[in-house]
């Protein structure tokens, strides 16, 4: 099917490899690079073997082609990124911030660490109150995992019946209300959570790589204030820039259990291999006592 690898055991033995020699390499294995639904490239591996990509490596390899994939998607989204920031040019300031943001980011694979640099790089570039990190977690659900500067409280903080976060996770866009006390998408969250802190004004930016949404960045004031939509475009820059380290984070970790697990397989493999060869020997010595 389209979009799946492609094995090939010996690639004598199927027309789509013709060749007028006899090939080097038997065992071919082909991975297409999907991002957002569409193929944007392929890894093709060789071996001299036959039947050497097997079952288990096909899965492991297919791994790694769909991280690479989501690795050139957010390269493509870094260079959308920088472009928009290159446009800002005549605002030094925010550039210099783009900048420590971006140096600070690629120096961290901690995605704790990645929200609190990104909240307070925010925090003091729009003059915010309070700049919270709402995560995607599994289900889906939305909870609150970081917040700068801390108020009391605890975290992470699960918001539950708040419809502008169920819309904007099917929409993927921005939102901006200057009245939080008459917004009634935001209600659950006026007593429990606006209030102590005094917030009138909000501004909600998707943290996105591709269609993969990884949460949003609630930035928050206490006046009754609009956001510019300069300041709405420097925020979805930030958050571009945040989701894929957020992305990258996650795909470091996954590969990092990956390989812990193929290493392992490699190791009990060996181990039966070993066993297998003792065997064997064990049975030809037997073999060779009843036959003297």
């Amino acid at each position: 099917k389209a979009g799946e690898p492609i094995s090939v055991m010996d690639v004598r033995n199927d027309r789509r490899f013709p060749a007028l020699s006899e090939p080097a390499f038997l065992s071919w294995l082909g991975l297409p690079l999907i991002a957002k639904g569409q193929m944007i490239g392929l890894i093709a591996m060789e071996k001299r073997e036959v039947d050497f990509y097997t079952h288990e490596y096909v899965n492991a390899a297919t791994t790694f082609a769909s991280q690479s994939a989501v690795a050139l998607e957010n390269a493509r989204l870094f260079e959308e990124s920088s472009r928009r920031a290159t446009e800002l040019d005549e605002r030094p300031q925010r550039l210099g911030l783009l900048n420590r943001l971006s140096e600070e980011l690629s120096s961290s694979l901690e995605i704790d660490k990645i929200l609190t640099v990104t909240s307070q790089q925010i925090l003091g570039a729009m003059e915010a109150a309070v700049v919270a990190c709402v995560m995607v977690e599994p289900g889906p659900n939305f909870v609150i995992e970081k917040e700068v500067p801390e108020t009391e409280g605890h975290l992470p903080l699960a918001i539950l019946d708040v419809p502008i976060f169920e819309r904007l996770y099917q929409t993927q866009g921005v939102f901006s209300t200057a009245d939080v006390a008459h917004e009634p998408m935001l209600a659950s969250l006026r007593e429990a959570y606006f209030a102590p802190r005094g917030v009138q004004s909000v501004l909600a930016v998707p943290m996105a790589t591709g269609s993969l949404l990884h949460g949003w960045l609630m930035i928050q004031s206490t006046d009754d204030r609009r956001f510019s939509p300069s300041e709405i475009e420097l925020a979805q820059t930030v958050c571009n820039q945040a989701a894929i380290a957020v992305q990258n984070a996650r795909s470091f970790e996954e590969t990092r259990s990956l390989t812990e697990f193929l290493e392992r397989r490699v190791e009990e493999r060996t181990g039966e291999l070993k066993t297998e060869h003792g065997n064997m020997q064990t049975l030809l010595r037997v073999i060779g006592e009843l036959s003297a």
